[in-house]
């Protein structure tokens, strides 16, 4: 396959051929559609934020999953995902081509429109919308999973609604900011991206 390399910060990219080792405990291959480079990578490209080379930037990204490593149970045909502050929607089409059904949640007009335009482009109409709306004002209740990409403040402002609306062992998933004094269950780290994950215990805090 072929990436977009960056060896060393402040230098241009360079398209190369790489190749991949299959997936260890808790990762997924996937065939990308779509990548963006967000705020947190022009960092890294800056050479302001301090991270093992070479990277492929570009976390944020929508494809279809080809292979799964062992214990990875967060998303399986069937669930209700809800992405809280869903961008352009790629968790969105992700969760739908594993055949869950998928709700975004985004204040934002035009990325509402974007995602919506692009899960139109992948078929996924059935399966993926995106309703503009704020999420700490948002009925997320019939979510088997919830997903997040908000800073640590804001998730923690969120967990007295994920723990009053969500049924138990329903799973709360955040990249790269956790929930205060809200420990993870898990914690998986790969260069300087990092995922948390919580479940909704059967006895919840009233």
């Amino acid at each position: 396959m072929k990436a977009a390399v960056l060896f060393k910060p402040n230098e241009p990219l360079q398209v190369v051929e790489c190749e991949l080792d299959p997936p260890k405990a808790g990762e997924v291959r996937v065939k990308m559609k779509a990548s963006g480079v967000c705020q947190s990578d022009w960092h890294v490209m800056n050479g302001d934020w301090p991270s093992p080379m070479p990277i492929v930037p570009g976390h944020e990204a929508a494809g279809q999953i080809l292979e799964c490593g062992p214990g990875v149970t967060t998303v399986k045909p069937g669930d209700t995902v809800y992405d809280l502050g869903s961008g352009d929607g790629r968790i969105l089409v992700a969760a739908a081509e594993r055949r869950a059904q998928a709700i975004g949640i985004e204040i934002n007009p035009k990325l509402v429109a974007a995602a919506t335009d692009e899960i139109s482009r992948a078929g996924l109409s059935a399966r993926a919308k995106v309703i503009q709306g704020d999420v700490m004002a948002t009925d997320f209740s019939t979510a088997n999973v919830v997903t997040l990409y908000m800073d640590t403040g804001s998730n923690a402002k969120l967990r007295p609604q994920l723990e009053k609306q969500l049924k138990p062992g329903s799973r709360v998933v955040s990249h790269q900011f956790d929930m205060g004094d809200w420990k993870p269950e898990k914690r998986l780290e790969s260069g300087t991206r990092t995922i948390y994950f919580w479940t909704i215990p059967a006895s919840k805090k009233p």
